[in-house]
């Protein structure tokens, strides 16, 4: 288990016997509730559709890049999977760097877009 690629063999797998349960258990359907300033009318409330959303994108993207791989049995496309895997290797303290700076813009992003200051 040194290998990087161990782990997207493993993790993409993994991730689908948490994900079918959780979705056969009802996890992420829709519920209808009472609207309460609304006497009458229902919301349409999605349960974890964010968590529903960042595992299918996650596995999703797992796969991608398994397949990526695969394509360094072929002589034609073998050397230029080669280098993307060195220049990420070599960018990985500015990618950690990058994505650092993009979760501080996104909570700050996210903080903005959740006050509940109202205009008068």
């Amino acid at each position: 288990m040194t290998s990087f690629w161990n782990y997207l063999d493993v993790i993409p797998p993994l991730m689908l016997l948490v994900f079918i349960p959780l979705s056969l258990a009802g996890k992420f359907d829709r519920v209808e509730i009472d609207d309460p300033l609304n006497p009458g009318t229902k919301i349409i409330h999605l349960q974890n559709q964010a968590v529903e959303a960042s595992m299918q994108a996650t596995m999703s993207l797992l796969l991608w890049i398994k397949l990526l791989y695969f394509f360094r049995i072929f002589q034609s496309t073998g050397y230029l999977i080669r280098i993307i895997i060195e220049v990420v290797v070599d960018m990985r303290h500015f990618l950690f760097i990058m994505f650092l700076t993009m979760i501080a813009f996104g909570d700050a992003m996210r903080s903005i877009s959740t006050s509940e200051n109202e205009e008068d």
